[in-house]
């Protein structure tokens, strides 16, 4: 079953022709047009891979999600930026987790909102799960209103980039090989189209759009999946924002040292970092009662009665937490390390082979390899 959780990534080939130098021209601040060439402070986690394959060296446009949903995309991003590809990630001024990197250019456009509003949007469910004598039509009417919080928000920042004439001619200039996007929200596809065909003006639906993809990256493995059947251009390239598992920080290590029966990690997703008080203490109520530890990433208020085996944590590290479980795990992790090519490697290859052959028609449905752009789509 698909999860609602997880990443969707689409890659749409806009059949151009490969970019010569790089352009590491940085605009004015009246200017939306903020290229810049980011150099992270901290190191990246991805171990170093060969170069592109085959030596193709191509032009890629990365329009990701933000959230949880950044972490996939930008390990592609980072990969391809790595291998010499000219990669240019385009993410608003403000957001919740994305930022520049050490392989890929940034472009920043503005947003008529700031962090508090993000702030803001991100708390509207602490409202929505507040126990209350609410009757059945309120609490519908809550929720309503919750849900169109969060797609205004998306809708916001989707509009700041599509009708930004300045960014949008700055990208059409570039002459990208493909766009590699997340179709949650449509506005890497609607860049995409926009960005092969010259024009916006024509009705589209997002399933037309979806079903232009060459290739879909699928963030699936079938050692924790249903076994399912598959067409050709679906690729499972599930682990790959599993990086290498970093030391744990010396009080942390201590504190699940300490316990005989092992840990759980626990959390509710980017949007769900805070609870009500009463949720938080059943919560509470519940890990008082099991033997393991409990780390939980966790940003509200800490309650008064946290029991000794929970530890709170801002952003909890979960691929170094996960990287030392236990033995059931680790049988799972064997499996799943069994294979012919890293998750990522295939992420990488795959998108490049759009890129290198212009698409991928011939691994399409035939009654969709008629459709003029292709696409690469990573679902799971």
């Amino acid at each position: 079953m698909w999860k609602s959780a997880v990443f969707l990534f689409l890659l749409l080939n806009v059949d151009m022709q490969v970019s010569g130098a790089v352009d590491k021209t940085v605009a004015e601040n009246s200017t939306p047009e903020k290229l810049k060439t980011e150099e992270a402070a901290a190191t990246s986690n991805i171990p170093a891979r060969d170069n592109a394959s085959s030596g193709y060296l191509g032009n890629l446009l990365v329009v990701p999600m933000d959230g949880s949903h950044w972490v996939g995309i930008k390990a592609i991003a980072q990969e391809m930026g790595r291998r010499g590809h000219r990669v240019t990630v385009v993410i608003p001024e403000v957001s919740i987790r994305m930022g520049p990197g050490k392989h890929y250019d940034t472009l920043t456009y503005p947003v008529p909102y700031d962090q508090a509003h993000i702030d803001y949007v991100m708390s509207s469910h602490i409202d929505v799960m507040k126990k209350s004598a609410q009757s059945f039509t309120e609490k519908v009417a809550m929720r309503f209103s919750q849900i169109k919080r969060i797609t205004g928000f998306i809708h916001t920042t989707a509009e700041s980039l599509l009708f930004n004439a300045s960014v949008i001619s700055h990208l059409a200039r570039q002459n990208f090989d493909a766009v590699l996007t997340d179709p949650l929200v449509p506005t890497g596809s609607l860049i995409a189209r926009k960005l092969a065909y010259q024009f916006l003006g024509e009705e589209v639906g997002v399933a037309e759009m979806l079903s232009e993809s060459a290739i879909w990256l699928l963030r699936l493995d079938f050692t924790l999946e249903f076994p399912r059947p598959l067409m050709p251009n679906m690729v499972l390239v599930g682990g790959i924002n599993c990086h290498v598992r970093n030391p744990l920080p010396e009080d942390l290590e201590s504190w699940l040292l300490d316990g005989e029966h092992g840990f759980v990690v626990f959390t509710l997703g980017t949007m769900a970092s805070d609870l009500p008080e009463e949720t938080t203490s059943v919560f509470l109520e519940a890990f008082r009662q099991i033997p393991q530890k409990v780390v939980w990433r966790y940003t509200g208020p800490v309650p008064d009665n946290v029991p000794e085996n929970v530890k709170f944590m801002k952003w909890a590290p979960q691929n170094d937490l996960l990287g030392g479980y236990k033995e059931n795990v680790q049988k799972l992790s064997d499996l799943h390390k069994d294979r012919l090519v890293d998750p990522l490697d295939l992420s990488v290859y795959w998108t490049e082979y759009v890129m290198r052959n212009k698409g991928a028609k011939h691994l399409k449905l035939p009654s969709m390899a008629s459709i003029g752009s292709s696409t690469t789509a990573w679902m799971s």
